[in-house]
């Protein structure tokens, strides 16, 4: 089952295909002339057991990939009575493979889309819902996107970016 946090990470960035040459699904999946992502739960997932990403050619082939993952969930007394702070991190990654590998990352945005636009789009529609995330069991109020890094210059034909996602808050035990 997938963590709340990470369900509410996913329902965030839905909008992104919103005006965008972005459809979720394969590429059977989405009409034609759309760039295809698909969204994991790496917790729930057996595509990411062990795989770095070079395994994963074949998979992205068929579409860009958004994972998630809760990697820390953590309660500690906050106050008086049944009051606890709460804290949990959601890991993100953006992942794409090269046109010139069959993939939907292009520089030019002719035969996919721009990384660096694709990787922002999920990135502004976390921070434009950054305040009282509504989460299911969680009075979190505020989310904080950390560590953003871009490894696709570690790769020559492999696109990826990470960042945490920490939401902050409050639970009653």
């Amino acid at each position: 089952m997938t963590a709340p946090e990470t369900q509410w990470v996913f329902d965030t960035i839905a909008s992104i295909t919103d005006g965008t040459p972005l459809a979720w699904g394969a590429v059977a999946d989405v009409p034609d002339g759309a760039v295809p992502i698909r969204r994991v739960d790496r917790n729930e997932s057996d595509i990411y057991d062990g795989a770095g990403i070079r395994k994963r050619k074949g998979d992205l082939k068929k579409s860009n990939y958004i994972s998630a993952a809760l990697v820390d969930d953590d309660e500690s007394h906050g106050g008086f009575g049944d009051e606890y702070n709460a804290e949990a991190i959601v890991s993100l990654r953006v992942e794409g493979l090269t046109c010139r590998e069959h993939g939907h990352v292009d520089p030019d945005g002719e035969d996919g889309i721009d990384f660096t636009t694709f990787y922002r789009l999920v990135r502004d529609a976390l921070q434009a819902a950054d305040e009282h995330p509504a989460v299911a069991g969680r009075g979190y109020h505020t989310v904080f996107l950390e560590n953003g890094t871009n490894r696709s210059r570690d790769y020559a034909d492999f696109y990826d970016y990470r960042v945490d996602v920490r939401l902050t808050g409050f639970a009653d035990s």
